[in-house]
């Protein structure tokens, strides 16, 4: 345990492209470890804002959608296998994939941008803008050394997984119907995810993204699973 809590502590002191590992005994000990810490963390974060509701310090926000109206097997679908599949490729696919970073680190801004913005058609100009931008830097890199991008990528690479884990955390603010960025207590909603979100990453950038989807998709069908029985009971 102590191996894995030490190796991952050490990657998210400093984050930085590793070598793509074998998935050889040590997987299974991240795989399990690694999602205990997220349950435990998970946990810790809810209570607190449990407490926080409790003595009305914030507002308490209900699901934007019931996860099992269609039933238990539609909710291990939709959790278990379509969100990993999506979620892997649209936010860590690319922590391997300078190009697409570049995509990722411009068109970030203005995805945050546009969450503070009620008009749809702004939202709209806003998102073609920043797809144009990046574009226009895509196209000025592919100008440079391929060495002289790949330093300055892995010179800020920390900044790039730390963005990673924080907009994955952010998009489930969609969870919680009325809940948004302009609420300065979304961290405490974001939080679980964001933790999530760098176990992810870093089994993402350690063994590749055929196991970070695995990852999350064991992660979400226990969650599931769960919140069914509690459900039930």
């Amino acid at each position: 345990m102590m191996e894995t809590f030490s190796a991952f502590w050490q990657f998210l002191k400093r984050p930085d492209l590793l070598h793509l590992q074998k998935p050889k005994n040590t997987i299974l000990k991240d795989f399990l470890y690694l999602s205990l810490a997220s349950f435990i963390f998970g946990a810790l974060v809810t209570s607190i804002k449990s407490v926080l509701v409790k003595y009305k310090l914030i507002e308490d926000y209900e699901f934007h959608f019931d996860l099992f109206e269609k039933g238990v097997f539609f909710a291990l679908i939709l959790a278990g296998i379509i969100a990993p599949l999506l979620e892997e490729y649209l936010f860590r696919y690319q922590l391997r994939k300078w190009k697409l970073a570049v995509y990722f680190m411009i068109l970030l801004p203005g995805v945050i941008g546009a969450s503070f913005i009620d008009s749809e058609n702004i939202k709209f100009v806003v998102y073609i803008l920043f797809l144009i931008l990046a574009i226009f830097v895509h196209v000025k890199t592919e100008k440079m050394s391929r060495k002289t991008i790949y330093s300055f990528w892995r010179k800020f690479y920390g900044i790039h997984f730390y963005c990673t884990a924080v907009l994955f955390g952010m998009a489930h603010l969609s969870n919680w119907k009325g809940m948004n960025l302009k609420n300065p207590f979304f961290i405490i909603f974001i939080l679980s995810q964001t933790f999530t979100g760098l176990c992810l990453g870093y089994i993402r950038v350690k063994y590749g993204i055929k196991y970070s989807i695995l990852f999350h998709a064991c992660f979400n069908t226990v969650l599931v699973l769960l919140a069914s029985v509690s459900k039930l009971g």
